[in-house]
């Protein structure tokens, strides 16, 4: 499936700064547990009063291959979770004021898209690619998205992306395009504006490698 969409794709930053400013208001400490699977934070109700749209168009199935079925890797480690920590932060700060790039590309060996690779919207891609070969489509974060991500803070900041799956040596690689702008804060229903004004539309790319054993 390919999804139709650009900018207007919502994002969860709303949902991920409740979780940064969570964990400096409770003093919990960035360089060891800040965000490992056995520990839980509460996230803000703000984000129940937020809708999402995604849209999709349909494209013809691949088949998936034949090696095996494709699963995410190992869990990262607390210090991969701090360092996720620490570039969501740097990101959503330089979204507020409007510096740093405007574009970011992270390579599947992050520790950003590694952290993202854990999320539910990655699985439920992979799901699709192992049972009916789908390479492509888009994940709608919503409210729901938001309580599944939990506390895995990449996914609190990207929410809702668009993906593509292509074949590689051992595996695939997957793929997410993301916009951030002022329009997707807003719940899609506001206006976008470009760099370097405060709020202006960002894009962050995730490449995720995913063995099929």
């Amino acid at each position: 499936m390919q999804l139709g969409i650009e900018s207007q794709i919502p994002d969860g930053l709303l949902a991920a700064n409740a979780l940064l400013a969570e964990n400096s208001r409770q003093g919990v400490p960035t360089s060891t547990h800040t965000l490992h699977p056995d520990f839980e934070f509460a996230i803000s109700s703000t984000v129940l009063g937020l809708q999402f749209r995604c849209y999709e168009s349909a494209s013809d199935p691949v088949v998936a291959p034949s090696t095996g079925t494709c699963r995410v890797g190992s869990t990262p480690s607390h210090s991969q979770y701090a360092s996720a920590l620490g570039s969501v932060a740097a990101m959503t700060a330089q979204f507020f004021s409007g510096l740093g790039p405007t574009n970011n590309t992270f390579g599947s060996g992050s520790a950003v898209s590694q952290v993202m690779a854990q999320s539910p919207g990655v699985q439920d891609a992979i799901n699709g690619y192992n049972l009916f070969g789908k390479t492509s489509g888009g994940y709608n974060f919503g409210v729901s998205g938001a309580f599944a991500a939990g506390n895995n803070i990449v996914a609190q900041f990207v929410g809702g992306y668009s993906y593509s799956i292509s074949s590689a040596s051992g595996g695939i690689n997957l793929s997410l395009s993301n916009y951030t702008s002022f329009r997707s804060l807003a719940a899609d229903i506001g206006p976008s504006w470009a760099r370097p004004a405060p709020m202006g539309t960002t894009h962050q790319t995730y490449n995720i490698f995913i063995p099929c054993p």
